[in-house]
Formats: structure tokens, C-alpha cells, sequence
């Protein structure tokens, strides 16, 4: 999705290259990928710690 936003953004720059509002949204565009990008990259590590050092699951007392 910011793939696509971030390059209608950059062609509307293109159009209108002092356009305050296109760079305005496409700065937001840009760090909302980074951000998300980095909340997946947590995400992935802690998937990664989760697998290699799994918790034993506690006895049910029945």
C-alpha cells in the first residue's frame, strides 16, 4: 500500500514539483513504510527468539 501511494506521490511531483502539499505527504508516506517496516522487523525477531527458545508449557492440574 505504501508502495503504491509513494509512487503516485513521486508522479505528482513530477506534475507540480514545488507543490508544498506532495512533499508534505509523500514525507508522511515515506515514514510511515519506515515505521512500519521496523515494527515487522521487530515483530520477526521476536518470532525468531520465540522459536529457538520455546517455553515449556505448564501441566494442567486435573
Amino acid at each position: 500500500m505504501f508502495t503504491e501511494a509513494i509512487a503516485t506521490l513521486k508522479s505528482g511531483l513530477d506534475e507540480e514539483p514545488t507543490s508544498p502539499y506532495a512533499h508534505d505527504r509523500l514525507a508522511k508516506a515515506l515514514k510511515s513504510q519506515e515505521e512500519e517496516e521496523e515494527k515487522f522487523r521487530k515483530f520477526c525477531k521476536e518470532g525468531r527468539i520465540l522459536i529457538r527458545n520455546p517455553k515449556k508449557k505448564k501441566e494442567k492440574k486435573g
